[in-house]
């Protein structure tokens, strides 16, 4: 818990260094501007909020026995809510979502793994789902003339392809794999801000937003 807690802080610190030289004004450039107003004002607040949520994980009802599954506030419902908010204030993100989401589950299915733990994703598979998001989708609104909303797509394509088909696609083959008597805990963003579900997903638009800054230039 204390690890998860310290390693969570250190990388929002990161994320808000980045927030505060305007390289992640497309995570929120989709939403109304009060939300946005709001953000700007209570930054400090946001921080010490997600820090603290990085250690709350919520159970939830598994359809197959000897198979828990825990959600983790911030690696997975926050990243969640702003895939949501991202898809319904962003019209133009609807109809490009699904190959690129496709892709990168495609990814996040060979590159994660199934432990007695959980599902287990190390740096390296990491970089995969990223690279894979962050190339696909701006080759897909460059070609498709949205270049403006890849970091968007990068971000929903990285975080929902690793949910997807790093998480969910794992629990009912947690239940067939399982050993008998032997309960499997799969906990869905339980590294909280640092967990490879958000962190995919920021990495991938923060380098999308540097890949669409390239492709103008270009």
């Amino acid at each position: 818990m204390i690890r998860t807690l310290l390693i969570s802080s250190a990388y929002l610190l990161v994320w808000s260094l980045f927030y505060h030289f305007g390289q992640l004004e497309w995570l929120i450039q989709g939403f109304p501007q009060c939300c946005g107003y709001w953000i700007e004002s209570n930054q400090i607040l946001i921080l010490f909020l997600i820090m603290l949520l990085a250690i709350v994980n919520i159970p939830v009802i598994s359809p197959f026995p000897h198979v828990r599954i825990k959600l983790n506030v911030v690696g997975c419902i926050v990243p969640l809510l702003l895939s949501c908010g991202l898809y319904w204030y962003c019209p133009p993100l609807r109809h490009l979502l699904l190959l690129p989401v496709v892709v990168a589950a495609l990814a996040g299915l060979l590159c994660s793994k199934l432990t007695n733990q959980g599902v287990f994703m190390n740096i390296e598979p990491l970089i995969i789902i990223t690279g894979v998001s962050t190339i696909i989708s701006i080759l897909w609104t460059g070609h498709s003339g949205y270049l403006p909303w890849a970091p968007q797509i990068a971000f929903i394509s990285a975080f929902m392809g690793s949910l997807l088909g790093g998480d969910i696609v794992r629990i009912p083959l947690a239940w067939i794999q399982k050993r008998e008597n032997a309960v499997v805990t799969i906990n869905i963003g339980g590294a909280g801000a640092a967990d490879a579900l958000f962190v995919a997903g920021l990495s991938a638009g923060v380098l999308t937003h540097f890949g669409v800054l390239l492709w103008k230039i270009i």
